[in-house]
C-alpha cells in the first residue's frame, strides 16, 4: 500500500508545521479511510500521527486556541500548499478531507 509520512517541523504564524508522510502503519477508521486528529492552537499544530496511508485522509480539526486559525498541508518542498482549511474558529471541530498521493507533506 502506498504511504506518506507526518513529522513535526517549525511553527509558521498561527499554525505549526508537521511533516506528513503517507505510510500504512497508523490506525484507520472502520471504513478504511485514515482519520487523523489535529489540535490547532494559536502557536502550533499537533497531529495525532506522523504517518498515514496515501489516498483519502480525513483530518479531524479542533481549534484549541483563542484566535481564528487555519490548517494547511504543504508539499514536500514546503512551499506549495496542497490543501487548506481556513477560518477555524476557537472551539470549533470540523473534518477536512484531502486526497494525498504517496510522499512527504507538512502541516
Amino acid at each position: 500500500m502506498p504511504t506518506s509520512r507526518l513529522a513535526p517541523a517549525a511553527a509558521v504564524a498561527a499554525l505549526g508545521l508537521a511533516a506528513v508522510a503517507l505510510a500504512g502503519c497508523v490506525p484507520n477508521t472502520p471504513g478504511g479511510a485514515p482519520r487523523l486528529s489535529v489540535a490547532i492552537s494559536d502557536t502550533d499544530c499537533v497531529v495525532s500521527a506522523d504517518t498515514t496511508a496515501a489516498g483519502t485522509v480525513t483530518f479531524a480539526l479542533e481549534n484549541t486556541g483563542s484566535d481564528v486559525n487555519e490548517f494547511e498541508v504543504f508539499a514536500e518542498d514546503q512551499l506549495r500548499i496542497v490543501g487548506e482549511k481556513e477560518n477555524v474558529t476557537p472551539g470549533q471541530q470540523v473534518d477536512y478531507v484531502l486526497q494525498l498521493q504517496p510522499g512527504t507533506y507538512y502541516t
